[in-house]
């Protein structure tokens, strides 16, 4: 997979990227980190040099973690706000959301939540499974790492990491 930074837009601001490359296609969503949070996505084929607007996300958030498996592209956690969701002490701006995006259908469909809600979170896609790693919510930085599967739509905890991270 291929990570790709830098403005997308003639906006003022700073723009974060996050981005999945699959052989045939480029998902890509945006945050502006200027309070303003987006659902957008695109798509870059190969060969082409225009990015193409594909269905947005079913709720705008930033701080998320995206992997890609089997043709999908699953998207974990954030912060469905503009407000800075890690120091909310509450947790409650954290989402534990997961939705799935099918590219050959331009659909997002809602999976099952993540046991723990957390933005800032990283993730990776091994041997059928996506581990998502890490981030913060309302108790602090987390140590936690959480295995899903997405041929059951289950989720399993796992050993937390050594040193917490986001």
């Amino acid at each position: 997979g291929s990570i790709v930074t830098g403005p997308t837009s003639e906006k003022e601001g700073t723009m974060t990227l996050r981005c999945i490359a699959q052989p045939r296609w480029l998902l890509l969503w945006a945050a502006l980190v200027l309070l303003i949070v987006l659902s957008t996505v695109a798509v870059l084929a190969d060969g082409d040099i225009t990015w193409t607007a594909k269905a947005s996300l079913p709720f705008a958030r930033f701080g998320l973690a995206a992997a890609a498996m089997n043709g999908k592209v699953y998207a974990f956690g954030g912060c469905s706000t503009s407000e800075v969701c890690p120091s909310d002490p509450s947790g409650e701006l954290a989402t534990a959301a997961v939705d799935e995006f099918d590219p050959a259908m331009n659909t997002w469909s809602s999976k099952a939540p993540m046991p723990t809600a957390r933005s800032g979170v990283a993730a990776a896609a091994v041997s059928e499974k996506i581990y998502v790693f890490g981030g913060v919510n309302g108790t602090g930085v987390l140590a936690t790492v959480e295995e899903y599967t997405p041929a059951t739509n289950t989720w399993a905890t796992k050993a937390p990491m050594s040193t917490p991270r986001r």
